[in-house]
């Protein structure tokens, strides 16, 4: 079963189905280690969380493979999609900040893009790209505003 993944950002928006199994979260802490004196090992102690990760992969047909996506083509959207989450921002000079709406997603939470890989997996016989495997790599996007 497929559901609705939405990315949306000051730069534009996307929308696809992913696999509810292809998304992955990754948080972590950052334990600070000391050493005692002249004592054999070290002291361990909770320092800071890191901003949370998240990642997932998904699939792009063109109109000639599944018949209920719009006419864009795979090069149109996937050059949708990295103006709405990867192209600067000619205005704040940065990558642009993501919300991701998703049932499994923590809500709330703001995103840049730190990473998008394009797998062009399937072609016509004349060349074209009918369908791609994006992966994209997000992180948590905090300010000194959220830490307070």
């Amino acid at each position: 079963m497929y559901r609705r993944l939405s990315i949306s950002s000051d730069m534009g928006s996307y929308s696809c189905r992913v696999n509810p199994e292809s998304i992955k979260l990754d948080r972590s802490i950052v334990i600070e280690t000391k050493h005692q004196g002249h004592v054999a090992g070290k002291v361990t102690k909770h320092d800071t969380y890191e901003p949370d990760k998240l990642s997932f992969e998904h699939i792009i047909d063109g109109p000639m493979l599944d018949p209920n996506v719009s006419v864009m083509s795979v090069q149109g959207t996937i050059a949708s999609l990295t103006t709405c989450v990867y192209e600067i921002n000619t205005g704040t000079h940065e990558s642009p900040i993501c919300n991701i709406s998703y049932v499994d997603i923590p809500a709330g939470k703001k995103w840049r893009c730190t990473s998008m890989s394009v797998n062009y997996t399937l072609f016509s016989r004349f060349g074209n790209a009918l369908r791609a495997k994006v992966t994209l790599n997000f992180q948590e996007h905090i300010t000194p505003e959220d830490l307070d």
